[in-house]
């Protein structure tokens, strides 16, 4: 289809490429982002199936090792998939400007590589839909035959290792959770990176930026994503009971809820990444045609993470069974 495409007359790619290439480089793309695409869902796969084996041998002697344990194995595998879209889309990018200079362009139009970058993305929906949908099928199957042909007629307690229909479940489970979600996660950030370099390579053209200004407003997503690596990492670091609290009931009294746990890395990281957007802000969003516009991104910024705690927080108090909606309807029931 895009062999037949004509390349639009004020698209500054006339020059360099034309409709065959352009179709050959979609091709590439979309075969780089599938292929990450599968990768990233393997590795959720291949860490869960790990990580799980882990946690509940740690789970027997140890409320510390088994959180440690099974947050760490769950970051890993997310680690890895935004470094494998990190990697993708700036190797891809990195080619396109290495190929202008060599074309002997001395103002390449790299406003124009994200548009070029689109196959990445669909190669990476494609690959993520049949790990959820392969998943969940053969899950939703293989759960109707254990509970109604196990349970009802045969009256083997669900989820009872005697069923061969539960180990499918199990299975079913795996590939549509695990590997799905992880393939999921790898296109919606592929996709949602994408869409951001377009918009900021639209708007720096747009305003008549020079080439380092362009350069900051294409590149910021990605360093956004590298900075969501790092302070994920240190947030996670710091994912563990306190210290002199107990580590397994009943011998040693109540165990610390596990949301509280996990919240102090989150706030970790929300500091973290907050001070970290001022300084990449600062350094590729300041212009000197717009000297102040750095702070708008930057509170642009502030508001993103400030609605993404707010998420946390009303999504807490609507299912945790310690806040009054969750306690009204158990009193109804």
């Amino acid at each position: 289809m895009y062999a037949f495409r004509e390349i639009p007359a004020q698209s500054k790619l006339n020059h360099f490429f034309t409709p065959l290439s352009m179709a050959f480089i979609t091709s590439i793309s979309f075969l780089l982002g599938a292929v990450c695409s599968a990768i990233a869902g393997y590795s959720g796969i291949w860490v869960s199936v790990r990580a799980n084996l882990r946690v509940a041998a740690a789970a027997k002697k140890c409320y510390n090792d088994a959180i440690v344990i099974c947050f760490r194995g769950g970051a890993f595998a997310a680690i890895i998939n935004v470094a494998l879209a990190i990697f993708g889309i700036s190797f891809l990018y990195l080619c396109f400007e290495f190929y202008f200079y060599t074309q002997g362009a001395t103002s390449p139009p790299i406003e124009e590589i994200p548009v070029l970058l689109v196959g990445f993305s669909f190669g990476a929906s494609f690959v993520a839909m049949f790990a959820q949908l392969g998943g969940g099928i053969y899950t939703k199957a293989a759960d109707v035959g254990a509970d109604l042909i196990g349970k009802v007629e045969v009256g083997i307690p669900e989820d009872d290792a005697r069923n061969p229909a539960v180990i499918a479940d199990l299975v079913g489970d795996n590939v549509g959770d695990c590997a799905g979600q992880c393939a999921d996660l790898f296109e919606s950030i592929s996709a949602e990176i994408l869409s951001a370099m377009i918009l900021g390579g639209v708007l720096a053209e747009s305003n008549g930026l020079g080439f380092e200004a362009k350069s900051g407003f294409i590149l910021f997503p990605l360093l956004v994503h590298s900075l969501d690596l790092i302070v994920s990492t240190i947030g996670v670091l710091v994912v563990k009971t306190k210290p002199g609290l107990p580590s397994l009931k009943p011998n040693y009294g109540e165990l610390e809820d596990p949301l509280d746990i996990l919240k102090r890395g989150y706030y970790l990281s929300l500091g973290l990444a907050i001070v970290g957007l001022f300084f990449i802000c600062k350094t590729f969003l300041n212009v000197e045609k717009y000297p102040n516009a750095y702070w708008c991104f930057f509170g642009c910024s502030c508001i993103g993470v400030v609605v993404s705690f707010c998420v946390v927080m009303i999504t807490q108090y609507y299912t945790d069974y310690h806040y009054g909606p969750v306690q009204s309807i158990a009193h109804s029931s």
